[in-house]
């Protein structure tokens, strides 16, 4: 015989087979000292144990089979959030949560595939189960009160942790919302092409973001300005950002069709955009319009990781869907994107309509969540 684990493994089990209890456990040890990944050899030494009436042991030796075997999935779910198959990685996790309930590391993933599929009841309910397992883990801490709508835990500095966001559903009385929906519609035509920053001015380029726009609508921004105004202390609270004196608001109507979106871009510190522009942002705000039942599909908003004192973002993110009537406040300084929508009509009213902007600080200095 010789050391190769897979010799070892036979040779072990057939002592097992036989009833020579001590030299399979010496051959199961010696085999999971040169591979310990072997989750058959765990799961072996396991039974060995067991009939030699060593309880304890044998669920340890149980417990680490299922650990180990748990440990491929996590990392083929790793793969898979990497490339934005947060539905398929939940279901492996699920499968290595089922072996290990108490991964911390399947318990990321999770709260991480909920967040990604805007599930946010699970995410919850990972983080909180995080939290039992490590009381004082600062991305249990900062998931768990995100998604229970508790204060934030004070930021580390160089630690990225899910990005804040507040979600109001039902944000507008039904007449305003309605004046909103129907204006947008009335208006539709004289709408123009979304533009962004390129270093000869702001321009159209459909590769970065395809929508239609109308800035500043007046009829709108004569009484949805005083309510963003008066908003602002409390999006703060949720945000746990320090009041600030607001100054200038932006506001756009926009409209989504079929094929329209906006690539991963962060609302604020363009180091080629004028400053006066983009750099007082602080607080950025989209509230949705769209027909019950939608009519179209994708159009989410992904709001990635990112650290607010770097602009360092992760691939990770939380996923707020396109709800009539909702608003979502965020950082500005926060990376996201819109998602692709897909739509078969070409009736504007199908589409997702926004009332999107930024709220400025009067100090005119650059956002973060600091003071």
């Amino acid at each position: 015989m010789t050391d190769e684990p897979e010799d070892l493994f036979a040779a072990a089990d057939a002592a097992r087979r036989r009833g020579d209890g001590p030299e399979a456990e010496s051959l199961y040890r010696r085999l999971l000292e040169r591979r310990p990944q072997h989750v058959a050899g765990w799961r072996g030494l396991a039974a060995v144990l067991q009939d030699a009436g060593r309880g304890g042991e044998a669920a340890a030796a149980a417990r680490e089979a299922d650990r180990r075997e748990a440990e491929p999935l996590l990392d083929a779910a790793q793969g898979l959030l990497g490339k934005a198959a947060a539905g398929e990685a939940r279901a492996l996790v699920g499968r290595a949560l089922a072996l290990d309930p108490d991964s911390e590391r399947g318990l990321r993933l999770a709260a991480d595939a909920a967040r990604a599929l805007g599930d946010y009841a699970a995410a919850l309910a990972a983080y909180r189960r995080l939290l039992e397992l490590r009381p004082m883990n600062p991305l249990a801490r900062a998931g768990a009160a995100l998604f229970s709508g508790e204060p934030p835990p004070a930021p580390l500095p160089g630690m990225i942790l899910p990005s804040r966001f507040l979600r109001w559903r039902d944000w507008l009385p039904a007449a305003r919302r309605d004046e909103v929906f129907d204006y947008a519609l009335a208006h539709h035509h004289e709408m123009d092409d979304a533009t962004v920053w390129q270093p000869d001015g702001y321009k159209a380029v459909e590769g970065i973001r395809r929508a239609s726009v109308i800035y500043e609508p007046p009829a709108i921004l004569e009484w949805f300005e005083p309510l963003l105004r008066e908003s602002l202390p409390t999006v703060c609270r949720g945000l746990g950002m320090p009041a600030f004196e607001p100054g200038r608001i932006e506001l756009q109507l926009t409209h989504h069709g079929d094929g329209g979106f906006y690539d991963q871009h962060r609302d604020t510190g363009w180091p080629e955009a004028p400053a006066e522009d983009t750099d007082p942002r602080r607080v950025s705000f989209v509230a949705y319009f769209a027909r019950r039942p939608r009519r179209f599909s994708g159009g989410e908003l992904l709001l990635f990781d990112t650290d607010p004192a770097s602009g360092q973002a992760l691939r990770d993110g939380t996923l707020v869907e396109p709800e009539d009537n909702s608003v979502v406040f965020f950082p500005s300084v926060v990376l996201h994107e819109v998602r692709p929508i897909t739509l078969d009509s070409d009736d504007p009213a199908d589409g997702r309509i926004t009332l999107n902007g930024w709220i400025h600080d009067a100090r005119g200095r650059a956002p973060d969540y600091g003071a």
